[in-house]
């Protein structure tokens, strides 16, 4: 996606005080701004979504590791 081409491989101003070190998780924040300033998803929220994300990871862990679990689709309280 051409959009996303743009982000820099920085820590945004808006994400200092939540990482000193740049990574995916960084990338993807800003990735979601991105997208929510394009009208390609609505996010009022991006460290509530990333909260919500990480829960449900940490939920479905043990399903995730060993193939255990089924194919679920989740809708976020965050995002649109």
């Amino acid at each position: 996606m051409e959009h996303l081409s743009h982000i820099q491989m920085r820590i945004p101003e808006v994400d200092r005080s939540v990482s000193s070190d740049f990574s995916s998780c960084v990338w993807v924040r800003q990735a979601i701004r991105v997208l929510n300033s394009e009208g390609f998803i609505k996010c009022s929220d991006v460290s509530a979504l990333e909260k919500e994300c990480e829960s449900l990871a940490k939920k479905n862990w043990d399903h995730i590791a060993f193939g255990s679990g089924h194919f679920r689709v989740y809708t976020s309280q965050y995002s649109t």
